[in-house]
Order: C-alpha cells, then sequence, then structure tokens
C-alpha cells in the first residue's frame, strides 16, 4: 500500500536545517553585533588618546581661547592634522555652557549643531564622552575630551569608514564560517540520527509488517540501553508470544480433531454393533 506523506528522514532533515539555520542567524548576529561594539570601543579609546594629547597643545595654539576671541590658525592644523590622520573630520571647542567657541568646520559655525552632525545613532549615557552619528550614508564618531580650563571640551569628528570595513570583512568572515559549520552540524545530526533513532524505527517497522502479514518466524535484534531497544525486545517477545500461542492453539485443534476421529468411530462401531444385533 502506498504511503503518503513526509517521510522521517526528510522531516529529521528539514528539523536540523530550520534548528541550526536559527541558531547559526542567532550566533552571527551576536558575534557581530560584539565584534562592532569591540571595534568601536578601540577606535574611541585611540581617538581620546589623540584628542588628550591635541588638547595639551591647544592652549599654545590658541592663547587667547577661554576669552573666547576668534582662532583662525585651527582650520589649518586640522588640514595638517588630516594628512596624517585622514579619518579627521573637524576639531571644535565647547565652554562651559556647552557653547560652540571655536571650530575648524565653518559649516558648524554657521548652523545648528544638531543639522551640522546628523542623526545620532550611538553613544552612552549623558556623561559619556562618546557618540556616534549618521551623515548622509556614513557614519562618524564624536568623541569629547576635557582641556585644562575647568569645564571647556574639546570635540573631534572622526570617520568611521575604516572602522565599518573592518566590521563588514569580519561579518563576511563570519558568514561564510557560520555557514560551513551549519552544513557540517547538519550533516552530522542528520547521521546520528539515522543511526540512532531512524534505522532502529525502520526496523520496528518491518518487524510490525511481518507481524501483520502472519509471520513470526523472527527474533529483533536491537541495543536493550535504549528506550528503542527496549521496545524492539518487546516487540520480539509479543511476536514470540504469539507465536507460541498459535502453536499451542494448533496443537488443541489437532487433538480435538484426533479426538473427534475417536468419538467418530466410536459412533461407528456402536452403529455396526447395533446393526448386527438387530440381524441376529
Amino acid at each position: 500500500m502506498r504511503r503518503i506523506g513526509i517521510g522521517l528522514k526528510p522531516l529529521i532533515v528539514i528539523y536540523m536545517i530550520v534548528i541550526i539555520g536559527i541558531l547559526a542567524a542567532g550566533l552571527v548576529y551576536t558575534t557581530v553585533r560584539l565584534a562592532r561594539h569591540g571595534l568601536l570601543m578601540e577606535e574611541t579609546r585611540l581617538r581620546r588618546e589623540f584628542l588628550t594629547d591635541l588638547s595639551t597643545r591647544l592652549i599654545g595654539l590658541c592663547p587667547r581661547l577661554f576669552e573666547k576671541k576668534p582662532c583662525n590658525p585651527i582650520a589649518g592644523w586640522t588640514k595638517k592634522l588630516k594628512e596624517v590622520y585622514p579619518a579627521l573630520v573637524r576639531l571644535s571647542v565647547f565652554d562651559p555652557q556647552g557653547d560652540l567657541a571655536i571650530t575648524s568646520d565653518p559649516e558648524l559655525a554657521a548652523r545648528a549643531m544638531w543639522d551640522a552632525f546628523g542623526a545620532r545613532t550611538a553613544g552612552g549615557g549623558p556623561q559619556d564622552d562618546w557618540s556616534v552619528w549618521e551623515r548622509g550614508s556614513k557614519r562618524v564618531l564624536e568623541v569629547t575630551v576635557p582641556i585644562e580650563e575647568a569645564g571647556w571640551k574639546l570635540s573631534g569628528l572622526f570617520a568611521l569608514d575604516a572602522s565599518d570595513k573592518a566590521a563588514a570583512r569580519i561579518t563576511y568572515r563570519l558568514l561564510v564560517y557560520s555557514a560551513l559549520l551549519a552544513v557540517v552540524m547538519v550533516l552530522l545530526g542528520c547521521v546520528l540520527l539515522n543511526r540512532l533513532i531512524v534505522k532502529p524505527l525502520e526496523k520496528l517497522l518491518q518487524s510490525a509488517d511481518r507481524i501483520s502479514e502472519g509471520d513470526l518466524t523472527f527474533l529483533l535484534s536491537a541495543d536493550r540501553g535504549s528506550e528503542l531497544g527496549r521496545l524492539g525486545s518487546s516487540l520480539s517477545r509479543m511476536a514470540q508470544r504469539i507465536e507460541e500461542d498459535q502453536q499451542r492453539l494448533k496443537d488443541q485443534i489437532d487433538e480435538l480433531k484426533h479426538l473427534n476421529r475417536e468419538i467418530h468411530q466410536a459412533q461407528q462401531g456402536l452403529i455396526r454393533s447395533e446393526k448386527l444385533a438387530s440381524v441376529g
């Protein structure tokens, strides 16, 4: 009879692919997030050290900075620094009230800070000295360090192109490694499940089919340590009992047939005896 439905092997393969796929996707997502955060924290640390060194030299470059006097050399200084540090976008100084004092970017001085920075996408709380912003299609990192004068801060804006490219390379490698690992895990899982579950179940099904066809002359050998093994042993014992019961029933039928023949012969003997007596 033709069976309708999905077989056990395809069902197990589908189940393994779905489960391992979900686990691999979760692992990749978590690892990528951690890797991107680690790269960002390392980038922030390096930029913080860079700005701290600049803050000690800023006083010599702009001696009247704390009087909120213009400091024209900062634009040229920033341009020279960009030749050594291409990721540097601009330098700015904020007074204790948070107002912009000087900046190397004329656009920042001419418009609101929020419009110039873009949309904030990451960063800590109000007390943290870093944040990440979206400027068009690129991300930038803003790091702020204190200057010698109380309340004054030096802010640097840095492009995160190199960090994003490194994160993209890590993401690609993780995707490749995760895909290979998932394939290996699926194959290994299918082999183990086929050996531990599918084959024993197929043997049990074959045994049940043989029992349903009346063939009881077999003994199912299975591992008694597993549930399927114990089920196979129980099935074998059941088949043996059925065979023994059939044999016992056959013997009883044969005995009844023998008794029936003896009774029939006795009846025939009595009939002949009566006939002879009636004739004599």
